[in-house]
């Protein structure tokens, strides 16, 4: 195996851990505001109690959309094929340009592995949009900035 294939072997092995974190973390959350709410016992003050209860409600319907997006991402993530050569731009592609390395997957962001910065966005993103299909030596235009394809793993 290369360099870059190992590079890219740590590279979707971090993703894969960041996704399992998050996930992790959301459940974690979920079960102590489960916890919490189970705990929470009737004040003499009912509208204070009750508004307390409602607020507590939503924060928990945001953890399990977080919850259920992060899952989804794994999912989503889980299905992409990273050892496919192509000659072009696609999903699962590791692409260097001269502004940064991206990594089209799903959105996570930045990612260090190997003391470096990666980025790993979905097609769905501008970039990703513009990336999709280009080959090495193409340039693409984004927010006034040019970027030059120098190598697609």
């Amino acid at each position: 195996m290369s360099v870059s294939q190992n590079l890219k072997s740590d590279l979707v092995k971090e993703c894969q851990s960041i996704l399992d974190q998050k996930i992790e973390l959301l459940e974690k959350q979920l079960a102590d505001f489960k916890k919490a709410a189970n705990n929470e016992t009737k004040s003499s003050v009912g509208d204070k109690y009750e508004t307390g209860r409602a607020m507590m409600h939503n924060e928990m319907d945001k953890l399990k959309q977080q919850q259920a997006q992060a899952i989804t991402a794994k999912a989503a993530f889980m299905q992409i094929q990273f050892n496919n050569k192509a000659s072009k731009i696609q999903l699962g592609s590791l692409v260097k340009t001269d502004k940064g390395t991206f990594l089209l997957a799903v959105a996570l962001g930045k990612v260090v592995v190997q003391n470096q910065h990666y980025f790993v966005l979905s097609l769905a993103s501008p970039i990703g949009q513009k990336l999709k299909g280009k080959k090495q030596g193409d340039s693409i235009t984004l927010n006034n900035q040019c970027f030059t394809v120098l190598k697609i793993e």
